[in-house]
């Protein structure tokens, strides 16, 4: 049983992982960065849900997903800026690739990134 006040972490980890994300938690200093000496392992193999429940049940991290092969291929794009996210936008559109865009889901970074 989740206990409610470990819930806001674990459970959309519980979540990423049974979609089949490689996960790593990450600082909670907006950095993004890696929670541990050494990911490397992650690049290619998922953690073990066992593992995945330790690092997420205090709430102390944040959820990273690893991108690349242990996530089944899964590409992140990275736009530091609201200008370099339009100008991708754009670039998309004349591409014809508009309707990916659209369907890939958006998230805001602690940096004001996208």
């Amino acid at each position: 049983m989740i206990e409610s006040v470990n819930a806001s972490c674990l459970l959309p980890a519980r979540r990423l992982y049974e979609a089949g994300f490689s996960l790593l938690p990450i600082k909670l200093d907006g950095s993004k960065e890696p929670a541990l000496q050494s990911w490397d392992e992650l690049r290619e193999n998922r953690a073990p849900i066992q593992q995945i429940e330790r690092w997420f049940k205090t709430n102390i991290h944040g959820i990273g997903v690893v991108a690349g092969r242990a996530s089944g291929n899964l590409v992140i794009l990275d736009f530091e800026t609201q200008q370099a996210w339009d100008d991708f936008q754009a670039i998309a559109k004349d591409e014809e690739l508009a309707h990916y865009v659209d369907a890939a889901p958006l998230a805001c970074t602690p940096g004001q990134g996208f």
